[in-house]
């Protein structure tokens, strides 16, 4: 007898096929998303190492290298900035290898740099979703991927300058790479809308990705005049009424662009341009910097201090920082005034020339920069004094004869508390350091502490071998008080901050000296 054997019928097998085609394309989708954050993830590296490695070129040259390919963005025939690529030319002189070219377009990365070679951008293109998606109208993405522009570099992303004989010209420029050098015009790039920021849809103009419109995506400028100021480059003939118009110029263009909600431009758009206080405050810095002037930053606006969290330029710099010392506001008429720069540097900002030197807990000899190539020196001492020039290893303390008292922590004053820091300024005390970190409100959020008070991420020299780890995403600055055995300090990367730390005191660590 012949059994009956059983089997799938076809709406069975159909059902199966489904799924199985279902299973596929969940796993294929989920393999694409992988594949573009590894891609994106090597091309944050990839920018990461050449700003690093052109920052070092800066250190050793003074300005930095002419882009590959270049081509000069003008204003009237002078040069405002010149925009090209990280091509073979600028790898062999950063003594970089290459080429390094994108993950999936194999094209070179785009670098610009102000008329002077004293700023930089570079630029590349991310797959994954847009920072500022919810700003964005004009989508560019090609087979389901949303294209968006990644930029990094020491460029000020407010305004730019071309000289022209006796005459200074200022453009409100938040970046100095464009998405179309088809007209290499200043004016017409703001008009067409082809500047490329950061987290937005229009990519650099050396990008060609098939069926994708590089421009349109990023809105700036268009019919808002960018020119904000044209006269003499020396800004001390600038009266209060100048100011008051040079602060006009600045706010319009910004008001009516994508970035007006940017916290990097709230000073700018929410600025009071009748309130000639508020104006030298928010004003004078940015000439000061631009034009290399000394416009009074008025003390009154220091004094006057109403909202908690507020930033502000001082009228003090520390030492030979190039840059003013920087105001938190912690409540009506109260505030605390940092220096702009580390101990060990003159170079204000969030790059590899900022890091400063590294100091064990209570020395103040000045140890190899951050940044420069570890050595395993010194060795254990018994000599607690500041006369030490080498970094001291030892696992828990630089000294065997532990000494709370060596930055004041026990004398309890600022003028004992000095430090490594220029006169009139100290090493602050952790409750400072936990109170700056109160009223700046800034959360988890530790790129947003690093751009307000210009603390550059300059990694940490590890106690028992003198290694420099985590440069460029994590940073340790001292407290001069004591945390039992160990020394008390501030730390932060990008997305956590505690201002209460602890660090063994032999570590080597930032300083970042506070106004007596």
């Amino acid at each position: 007898m012949i059994g009956n054997k059983k089997a799938f019928t076809l709406v069975e097998l159909i059902g199966v096929m489904v799924v199985l085609v279902i299973l596929g394309t969940i796993a294929f989708i989920s393999f694409q998303g992988y594949a573009k954050t590894a891609r994106d993830s090597g091309r944050v590296t990839d920018v990461n190492s050449i700003t690093k490695s052109l920052e070092v070129y800066y250190v050793n040259n003074g300005t930095y290298p002419t882009p590959t390919g270049a081509t000069p963005v003008s204003y009237s025939g002078t040069t405002v900035w010149t925009q090209g690529t990280v091509g073979d030319d600028v790898i062999e002189e950063l003594g970089l290898s290459g080429p390094i070219l994108d993950p999936l377009l194999g094209s070179e990365y785009a670098y610009s740099v102000t008329k002077l070679n004293k700023e930089f951008e570079v630029g590349a293109v991310m797959e994954g979703n847009s920072i500022a998606s919810t700003q964005i109208t004009n989508a560019v993405h090609a087979a389901g991927t949303r294209y968006t522009a990644y930029i990094k570099g020491t460029y000020n992303k407010k305004i730019a300058k071309a000289v022209m004989g006796n005459t200074t010209y200022l453009f409100a420029i938040p970046s100095i790479i464009s998405s179309d050098l088809s007209n290499p015009d200043i004016i017409e790039i703001a008009a067409n809308k082809a500047l490329v920021y950061s987290g937005y849809n229009n990519l650099p103009s050396n990008i060609d990705i098939p069926s994708v419109e590089n421009t349109g995506g990023f809105n700036f400028g268009g019919s808002v005049n960018i020119v904000i100021y044209e006269g003499s480059s020396d800004p001390s003939g600038l009266d209060s009424s100048a100011l008051q118009t040079f602060a006009e110029n600045l706010q319009n263009v910004y008001v009516a662009s994508d970035i007006a909600n940017d916290p990097l431009y709230e000073n700018i758009v929410s600025m009071n341009t009748s309130d000639s206080t508020e104006v030298s405050s928010n004003i004078g810095p940015i000439i000061n910097n631009i034009l290399g002037g000394s416009v009074e930053v008025s003390e009154a606006a220091i004094n006057s201090c109403t909202v908690v969290g507020e930033i502000l330029s001082s009228t003090s710099s520390y030492g030979s920082c190039n840059t003013p010392d920087i105001i938190v506001c912690s409540g009506p008429g109260s505030s605390y005034t940092i220096a702009a720069c580390n101990a060990g540097t003159q170079i204000g900002g969030t790059g590899a020339t900022s890091y400063g030197e590294l100091y064990q807990w209570g020395n103040n000899a000045a140890l190899k920069l951050a940044g420069e190539s570890s050595t395993q020196i010194g060795a254990t001492t018994s000599d607690s004094t500041y006369s030490n020039t080498t970094f001291i290893k030892l696992s828990d303390d630089w000294t065997s004869i532990q000494n709370d008292n060596l930055w004041g922590n026990t004398t309890n004053t600022n003028v004992a508390r000095q430090g490594p820091c220029e006169n009139g300024y100290h090493v602050p005390t952790q409750l400072e350091w936990e109170n700056i970190y109160t009223v700046g409100g800034w959360g988890t959020d530790g790129d947003a502490m690093s751009n307000a008070l210009k603390l550059p991420m300059s990694g940490i020299r590890e106690a028992t071998t003198g290694n420099i780890f985590g440069e460029g995403f994590l940073s340790v600055y001292w407290a001069s008080s004591i945390n039992g055995v160990s020394g008390a300090s501030a730390g932060f990367t990008s997305t956590a901050i505690n201002p209460s730390g602890l660090t063994a005191r032999a570590f080597g660590s930032s300083v970042r000296c506070f106004k007596n």
